[in-house]
């Protein structure tokens, strides 16, 4: 082969592993040996000491700066505000990516000017472990609130596979001094956020700020039966798990909802919505609370239409005036304003009701009760043709 040919060809090589690498480990995080590929030939030329190797870390880290980027621009959005894990999207209410846009570009700077001196230096070595604790400790936080965003999969488990661009360390370097570095990278997110992993949903606990009414009692009923879809005598009952602030609920409840009607009409199942809230986002709870004003009218179904995926930081007076726009202001200022103590308990109801529906915080989710008992469960997700699927199997 021609030596020139062969001295484009490694980083050709390079190139195609650095890019695919964050690309399927975002796709799938199987142990399909398609998706491990790029890890195999990192390794491959790393222990063969392949001319080009030094072409690895640099396009891995123009990767993550690229996919900062496509966050901040909305163009690649995060799934966890949805899967309960918005506590870690901010710091001092900055996002994230910020920080880690310059820290990625600062790795990006380093790893370009070692490219030129054909090695790493033990700053550069450092950085790289420091991140990949950082990440480290985020991929912890996502297994134990069992987070599944595509984005963050592939940022966090693209920063730790560059270590393997590191190899072999500088001269000089004993094995302890990276991991120390990891170790800080673990305890600085651990100092910054929680020691615990923190979900990102009211306590199902604890009571409403006021003493509820004797009167009120009847208005929760009221607002019950206005979010609940069928025939009492139903011999199932679908319980949708909504949030109003969630994407994938405004995406996903209104198809399901119409694929339903038919099995609703014929008293084959009857749904009830229940809305989760979340500390994180200051529109929640309002929108839960005038969804439930508006089923006190018997307007639920018209709630949900104006407010799903509303902005998670719209204000209460803005909300009330979008779904103004379809119900009665007067009637609806009457109910929200004067009955706001039952339509918090109502919600503390819900949130209680959905630990105990073993959901989690996760949105959306349904749960399938024949008899009052649980026989099927989705979390994350409401999955038509299963759903139905369900509701077509034996009792």
């Amino acid at each position: 082969m021609d030596p020139r040919a062969s001295s484009h060809l490694w980083p050709m090589l390079w190139c195609l592993a650095a890019v695919s690498l964050p690309i399927l480990i975002a796709l799938d995080l199987s142990f399909s040996p398609a998706h491990w590929l790029p890890f195999c030939v990192l390794i491959y030329l790393h222990a063969e000491q392949r001319p080009g190797r030094m072409y690895a870390l640099p396009l891995v880290m123009l990767c993550l700066c690229g996919m900062d980027l496509a966050r901040l621009t909305s163009w690649w959005p995060c799934d966890i505000a949805c899967q309960g894990g918005a506590h870690y999207q901010t710091i001092f209410n900055v996002s994230v990516i910020w920080p880690a846009l310059v820290a990625h570009v600062l790795m990006t700077a380093l790893a370009v000017r070692d490219l030129r001196r054909s090695a790493y230096c033990a700053w550069t070595n450092r950085l790289g472990w420091l991140l990949a604790g950082v990440s480290l400790f985020f991929l912890l936080v996502a297994y134990q609130l069992d987070i599944h965003c595509p984005y963050c999969r592939a940022v966090h488990w693209g920063t730790v596979a560059a270590l393997l661009c590191l190899a072999p360390l500088p001269t000089g370097m004993r094995w302890w001094q990276p991991l120390s570095w990891a170790l800080v990278g673990v305890l600085v997110a651990n100092a910054v956020f929680h020691h615990t992993a923190v979900p990102d949903v009211k306590p199902a606990i604890g009571g409403p700020q006021l003493p509820v009414a004797a009167d009120d009692q009847a208005r929760r009923q009221t607002a019950e039966a206005g979010r609940t879809y069928g025939h009492a005598t139903a011999p199932r009952t679908l319980e949708l798990i909504i949030d109003l602030t969630c994407r994938h609920c405004a995406e996903q409840y209104r198809p399901l909802m119409d694929a339903l009607k038919p099995a609703i009409a014929a008293k084959r199942v009857r749904v009830v919505v229940r809305h989760l809230v979340r500390p994180s986002q200051s529109a929640s709870t309002p929108a839960a609370e005038l969804a439930l004003a508006a089923a006190v009218l018997g307007e639920h179904a018209a709630a949900m239409e104006v407010l799903l995926g509303s902005n998670q930081d719209a204000g209460v007076a803005g909300l009330q005036a979008r779904l103004g726009e379809v119900i009665d202001p007067v009637k609806l200022d009457a109910v929200f304003s004067t009955q706001r103590n039952a339509l918090g308990a109502l919600l503390i109801d819900d949130q209680q009701r959905i630990t105990l529906l073993g959901v989690g915080p996760r949105t959306p989710s349904a749960v399938l009760l024949e008899n009052g008992k649980v026989t099927k469960r989705w979390s994350g997700d409401l999955p038509v043709t299963a759903i139905l699927a369900s509701l077509d199997g034996a009792l």
